[in-house]
């Protein structure tokens, strides 16, 4: 049975997309330098039954930094803006052009980040400012994931997967 068109455009929700960071440095600094302990211990092997091994003792601190790590950490819902919205927003913020004129990349890369997370945000929702205060607080990974999300809500493919086992299931 076919809908009809207005079947379909009450039905159609916005595709999202999330970013979840750790938003605590001392947290990352800790996990890593615990990260490095353990690695140096790669070697360590067991000569005596009374040995034990110094990993263990690692592995749950590591463990309870990870979850530290977790509840410090933040996660960014963005949505679709829509056609309009996005190439209005891609005018807005126009590539630097080259010595021949010619635009260097799809969108201002200083200024197009930020424009389309504040834009995108949802929850927590934010202005421009706000993007803009975050990223100068963000490293650059953490910055490509908000990014990221906002931008793939906006431009990832939104196919329905396939998955062998389900179609068994399904008889599909």
């Amino acid at each position: 049975m076919s809908k009809s068109m207005q079947d379909i455009l009450s039905s159609t929700r916005p595709v999202k997309a999330e970013a979840t960071i750790c938003l605590d440095g001392e947290l990352v600094l800790e996990r890593d330098r615990i990260q490095a302990e353990i690695d140096n211990h790669a070697d360590w092997e067991q000569v005596s039954l009374s040995d034990v091994d110094p990993r263990t003792a690692l592995q749950e601190r590591l463990a309870d930094v990870e979850a530290r790590m977790r509840e410090a950490s933040q996660t960014f819902v963005f949505r679709s803006i829509g056609a309009k919205a996005s190439s209005d927003l891609l005018a807005a913020h126009p590539s630097p052009k080259d010595e021949n004129g010619e635009a260097q990349y799809a969108f201002d890369p200083q200024t197009y980040p930020t424009a389309l997370v504040a834009a995108a945000s949802v929850e927590p929702a934010m202005s421009v400012k706000e993007a803009e205060q975050l990223f100068e607080l963000l490293n650059l990974d953490q910055r490509n994931k908000v990014f990221g999300a906002a931008y793939g809500a906006n431009n990832r493919s939104v196919d329905v997967p396939f998955s062998l086992p389900a179609s068994e299931t399904t008889g599909g």
